[in-house]
């Protein structure tokens, strides 16, 4: 498994990402580092929070709300 993953500058002009809120596009560049070699992550929402983004306040409904979003922008199946 690798030990990091780099985003590349081209995420900034990709159209896919750029369709979303900036909320959005934080929570799913948050995610990368965390997908394991096949770019899986849990589909559970409280591990999901606990493992990218410990110290928000968000609720794991906004974090589901926010996963529909990124799925209809084509990033991730959820």
């Amino acid at each position: 498994m690798a030990k990091g993953r780099m985003i590349n500058r081209t995420i900034a002009t990709d159209s896919k990402v750029n369709s979303l809120d900036i909320n959005d596009q934080w929570l799913y560049m948050r995610m990368l580092p965390f997908m394991d070699d096949y770019g899986r992550l849990t589909g559970k929402l409280f591990e999901l929070k606990y493992q990218v983004i410990p110290s928000s306040k968000w609720t794991e409904d906004k974090i589901r709300d926010t996963l529909v979003k990124i799925e209809s922008a084509g990033l991730i199946y959820f």
